[in-house]
C-alpha cells in the first residue's frame, strides 16, 4: 500500500483499499517506496489506531539519482522523489564514489528509523546492491535504531501540497493521533 499520496481523496482511498485487504486475508502489508518520515509514520498510526493487526514492512530501496530523477518525473507510478531529495541526490552524485555511501546511509537511516517506529521488518531493494552494501545497511541501521528519533529530521522530503491523514507532532517531526479528517 501507498502513504505517499498527494490529496486528501487518494489518500483516504489507500486506507480503505488497506482495510479491504486485510478484511480479506492479508497477511502483511508492505509499503510503496517514499522517503517522507512523516507518511511513513502515518501508515503505522493508521494501522495501530484502526486495529489492523498483521505485520508491517516498509520499503527501502537504495535510490541513486537516475531512478530518483525517473520517479520525480512520474515515470514510475507511485514511487515519489520530490524536488528537494532529487537535488540531495544530484549533490551527493558530485563525490568520488558518486553517491553511494550517501546513498546506503540513507537506508541505513531509515532502516533504523523503521525499527525505532515499530515496523515488523524491512524490505531492502536497489538496483546493483551488493552482499557487502546490504551489510553495510543492516550494521548501520541497527545503529541508527538506538536513537533512531535524531534521524526524522532527515526524511523531510514531502509532496508540495501533499496531505496528510494526521496533525504533525512539533516536537518529534512525525504525526500525532489526531486525524485531520
Amino acid at each position: 500500500m501507498s502513504p505517499f499520496k498527494q490529496t486528501e481523496a487518494e489518500q483516504v482511498v489507500q486506507y480503505f483499499k488497506l482495510k479491504k485487504k486485510i478484511e480479506g486475508g492479508a497477511k502483511f502489508v508492505i509499503t510503496q517506496l517514499g522517503y517522507d518520515v512523516r507518511k511513513i509514520h502515518e501508515v503505522l498510526q493508521f494501522m495501530r489506531l484502526n486495529n489492523l493487526n498483521v505485520p508491517l514492512i516498509g520499503n527501502i530501496y537504495v535510490l541513486p539519482y537516475g531512478a530518483a530523477r525517473i520517479m520525480n518525473n512520474n515515470q514510475l507510478a507511485g514511487c515519489v522523489v520530490p524536488n528537494k531529495l532529487l537535488k540531495d541526490l544530484e549533490r551527493e552524485k558530485a563525490a568520488e564514489d558518486k553517491g553511494k555511501h550517501a546513498r546506503l546511509l540513507r537506508a541505513a537511516r531509515m532502516y533504523g528509523i523503521m525499527k525505532g517506529l515499530g515496523f515488523d521488518g524491512v524490505h531492502i531493494g536497489g538496483h546493483n546492491v551488493s552482499y557487502g552494501d546490504l551489510d553495510f545497511i543492516l550494521t548501520e541501521g541497527e545503529k541508527c535504531a538506538e536513537n533512531w528519533q535524531q534521524y526524522v529530521p532527515l526524511f523531510d522530503y514531502p509532496m508540495e501540497d501533499g496531505f496528510y491523514y494526521y496533525e504533525k507532532d512539533t516536537k518529534t517531526g512525525l504525526n500525532t493521533e489526531v486525524p485531520r479528517i
